[in-house]
């Protein structure tokens, strides 16, 4: 099991509602510590990946609608107790299952939730169209250079601390 689960959302075949899965297609090209996972949630429920997995630490990145100008993205550190299964209105993704309905769901059947947060980038255009507009594509660029940086400075310290013997080795291996 990893710790970390990096999910984009999103599909690639409505323009920028491609944006997580374009983060995700970046992440894949690059070097990740071995408890980081990616995982494309465009084809399953993001409540089944929190559930039947039980991640340490998730990040999600999606076109969300957010009221600025496109391109623009934030991070939203999410608590799960902020959502109840009353507030299903508070609809943050674009997509069938929101985010606050998946936590939502998973609070109302007693499942402990990881820590997460998620990127949303402001989408220009969620039409029928392949590829994203240059300002989304701009933000895919930002957002992958900040969950890089958020990966290796909150994720990994914390999974190289909990494993001292195979730093240990490491470092002889470099001696």
């Amino acid at each position: 099991m990893s710790d970390v689960l990096v999910c984009g959302l999103g599909n690639s075949l409505r323009g920028d509602d491609g944006a997580g899965l374009a983060v995700l297609d970046a992440l894949s090209e690059l070097a990740l510590p071995a408890n980081v996972a990616l995982y494309n949630g465009s084809r399953s429920g993001l409540l089944t990946t929190l559930v039947t997995e039980r991640y340490e630490r998730v990040f999600v990145i999606d076109a969300v609608e957010m009221q600025q100008p496109s391109g623009a993205w934030q991070r939203f550190d999410l608590d799960a107790a902020a959502f109840s299964p009353g507030d299903m209105r508070a609809n943050l993704s674009l997509h069938h299952a929101s985010l606050p309905e998946t936590l939502a769901i998973a609070q109302a059947l007693g499942v402990a939730l990881p820590q997460i947060t998620l990127y949303g980038i402001q989408p220009q255009s969620v039409a029928l169209a392949q590829g994203l507009s240059a300002l989304v594509a701009e933000a895919v660029r930002d957002v992958t250079q900040e969950l890089l940086t958020a990966i290796h400075t909150e994720v990994e310290t914390e999974y190289l601390e909990k494993q001292p013997q195979m730093n240990a080795d490491k470092i002889k291996k470099y001696q």
